[in-house]
């Protein structure tokens, strides 16, 4: 998924974009209700993070979070609703949302150097 996926994606819906979108080269893992798990997405306040396994239903799923819908079950749902909707022939909504990829913050230097090489995406306004 690369930034032009996600501007496209995002245009077409109301929800509010994320202020900031990292992404990164391989997937996330963490626990998840006590086991190892691997994730497409995660998000905190208006920042939402993507791996490269990401698709247009994580985005949907990570923006809801950052949007406020905080809880997992409402979230799933909605992304998978969303997602549905904005691949119908009817959908007819469109807004524009531009990101600006980071010339290199120090969060994208911190991950570089720690071997991660991560694109940061900041939302233009």
């Amino acid at each position: 998924m690369d930034k032009a996926e996600i501007e496209e994606i995002l245009s077409r819906t109301r929800l509010p974009a994320p202020a900031e979108i990292f992404m990164l080269p391989e997937s996330i893992v963490g626990s998840y209700q006590g086991r190892r798990a691997r994730f497409a997405g995660l998000a905190t306040g208006r920042t939402a993070i993507l791996s490269v396994e990401a698709q247009p239903e994580h985005v949907l799923h990570e923006t809801l979070h950052t949007a406020g819908l905080h809880f997992e079950p409402p979230a799933y749902l909605g992304s998978w609703l969303l997602e549905r909707k904005i691949r119908s022939p009817l959908s007819l909504y469109h807004r524009a949302v531009h990101y600006l990829e980071c010339p290199g913050c120090r969060t994208c230097q911190t991950f570089t150097a720690r071997g991660h090489p991560v694109k940061h995406l900041i939302q233009a306004s």
